[in-house]
């Protein structure tokens, strides 16, 4: 049987929106983030409970900056993921293309002064598509942007993890996205106003289409005190390290031109 967008937008069940809506109305607190250095020299940052795992091995490094962890994807704030590669573990601001809705986020931080555009759509947004028979159903987007290009989720707590954003951009207020489920694929378009997405969307063969629209729950943020630039340092061996602003590594280690994100430093742990 072919999908379309009436199965797809009825996959939810509504009641867990006003859960998530409540989830998110709270105060985001600091929580330290550190600093792991591997027997085979690969440098890992660890949060939580997987601290609690390793607090006791010998080459366990103290913490590294404070930033926010949590299970919401909060606005104002951007995602950072951490990356295995063959020899090295790396963050980036969006997760790796196809695992999108298996890669959650390290930490949450303030985006680099360089891209202020990024608040403006990261985080969690509860939607609602309208068919043109006039029915609505209800959905949620996790999003991240860096540099205009956006990537994200559907909320993974409903089968709508089923469905998959396949890309998208953020420009002058215009908003852009390709979602793909199963065999179909939808374009979704629409406008940023006062903190509102409003939109529409248009399956690609064009047999469908409707309205929707998109709010963030509002959070506060901790004070922005004692906030520090990340950097990412690479080494000829293409190691990497991640440090504040005014630390500083020896001559092997070159640091990027802009930094990844900004964190809190460790004196504002409440």
């Amino acid at each position: 049987m072919r999908h379309n967008l009436t199965a797809w937008l009825s996959l939810l069940a509504a009641s867990t929106l006003p859960a998530r809506c409540a989830e998110a109305q709270v105060t985001l607190r600091l929580d330290p983030v550190y600093r792991l250095k591997a027997p085979d020299a690969k440098q890992r940052l660890l949060t939580g409970t997987e601290y609690d795992f390793a607090k006791l091995r010998a080459d366990l490094k103290s913490v590294a900056f404070l930033a926010v962890c949590t299970n919401i994807w909060p606005a104002g704030l951007v995602p950072i993921f951490q990356m295995e590669k063959s020899n090295r573990f790396e963050l980036r601001r969006q997760p790796a293309r196809g695992q999108e809705n298996s890669s959650e986020p390290l930490f949450f931080a303030l985006p680099p002064p360089h891209d202020p555009d990024a608040t403006r759509i990261a985080g969690r947004w509860e939607c609602t598509g309208t068919r043109a028979s006039g029915s609505r159903e209800f959905f949620g987007w996790d999003l991240s942007v860096e540099s205009g290009s956006i990537a994200g989720r559907f909320d993974q707590f409903t089968d709508f993890r089923f469905g998959r954003i396949a890309g998208g951009s953020f420009r002058s207020n215009q908003f852009d996205l390709r979602v793909e489920y199963i065999m179909d694929a939808y374009f979704v378009k629409g406008t940023l106003n006062t903190g509102k997405l409003t939109g529409t969307w248009t399956r690609e063969d064009g047999s469908e289409n409707g309205l929707w629209e998109a709010t963030r729950p509002a959070v506060k943020l901790p004070d922005m005190n004692n906030v520090a630039p990340l950097y990412e340092w690479r080494r000829g061996d293409d190691a990497r390290w991640y440090a504040i602003e005014g630390q500083k590594l020896d001559t092997n280690w070159t640091r990027a031109t802009q930094p990844l994100c900004r964190v809190w430093l460790e004196s504002n742990k409440q």
